[in-house]
């Protein structure tokens, strides 16, 4: 699955490491997220679309009130369907750098 963000806003202290601790989500309308990081980065990235084989639980976010449910835990955004997204995938996409785990 290839989950495909665009980058808004980002704003950095510094120069970032490859990637810290997620620290921080907030859900906005139009499925976007604010994601702050231990390092000060932080980031507002939407969900534009899912690429590859249909996931029931990405799929199921377009229920607001589910999005909006989203949380850190474990250094992911996790929702309580089980839909989850890596920090490392979120400070590739706040720093604008390759991602490079799976």
């Amino acid at each position: 699955m290839r989950i495909q963000f665009r980058l808004f806003q980002s704003q950095s202290t510094g120069t970032p490491p490859m990637t810290a601790k997620l620290t921080k989500v907030l859900p906005l309308t139009g499925k976007r997220l604010i994601v702050g990081f231990a390092d000060g980065v932080s980031a507002t990235v939407w969900l534009d679309r899912i690429d590859g084989p249909h996931d029931e639980r990405f799929a199921a976010l377009v229920d607001t009130a589910l999005f909006r449910a989203a949380r850190v835990d474990n250094d992911r955004v996790v929702w309580p369907n089980g839909a989850s997204l890596a920090g490392e995938l979120l400070y590739a996409q706040a720093t604008r750098r390759p991602h490079t785990g799976s």
